[in-house]
């Protein structure tokens, strides 16, 4: 039986993978003819595309690289057919195995809402260093109430979120957007970009996905 490391991956029609668990036979080749060799050797070469598809370690880690949101188990399993629950638990514990070893700067989280590719704790100072730190930025009450509509009421245009501040908003919103807590996703009806949340902004708040986020009657009960 194939282990899962020698598992092979094969590509199917719509951008997915299929796992191909079938047993290898060693079929005899036929030796081409020493003229045909020659011939070949006389034509030029030119670069061939590979068509094998990547290992499944390597596709799982793309997939939580890009991601902007935790990955369920069922997401994951759904985007490459034949792979079960009980293999990805295990390919994941390999590859956070694989990644201590190696002294990564990351690993594979499983949280409530999903997996998800994050820092190790010793590397996290490091993405302050590039995006500042949230907690020595000492936001203005403005880009806090500003922060605090996005986050409830996204995504929303600048136009509407000055709507509800009763005044101009284009400040906080540049200051937000510095300090990567909120970002540009698309357009609305009105052909204006929407502004929503980030992963960062998750992370801050110990969150793991927006509805996580408290409502009015729990905070009536505090």
């Amino acid at each position: 039986m194939n282990t899962l490391d020698e598992t092979q991956l094969r590509a199917i029609p719509g951008g997915s993978w299929q796992l191909d668990i079938e047993a290898q036979t060693d079929e005899p080749v036929e030796q081409p003819e020493v003229h045909q060799e020659k011939a070949e050797a006389a034509r030029p070469s030119t670069p061939v595309e590979s068509t094998t598809p990547p290992p499944l370690q390597h596709i799982l880690e793309a997939l939580l690289f890009v991601a902007t949101e935790p990955l369920t188990a069922k997401h994951l399993c759904g985007m490459i057919r034949g792979l079960t629950t009980s293999q990805l638990e295990e390919t994941i514990r390999l590859m956070n195995l694989h990644y201590r070893r190696q002294g990564r700067p990351y690993s594979i989280v499983s949280l409530p809402a999903g997996y998800r590719l994050v820092l190790r704790t010793p590397f996290r100072s490091h993405l302050e260093e590039l995006y500042g730190s949230v907690k020595e930025a000492r936001f203005s009450p403005l880009a806090i109430e500003t922060l605090a509509i996005i986050a409830y009421r996204q995504p929303l245009s600048q136009e509407q979120v000055e709507a509800i501040l009763g005044q101009d908003a284009g400040l906080p919103l540049r200051q937000l957007i510095r300090r990567g807590m909120i970002q540009i996703r698309g357009k609305d009806e009105n052909q204006q970009p929407g502004y929503v949340t980030t992963a960062r902004f998750l992370d801050y708040f110990a969150l793991t996905k927006i509805d996580d986020l408290p409502r009015a009657d729990d905070l009536e009960r505090l």
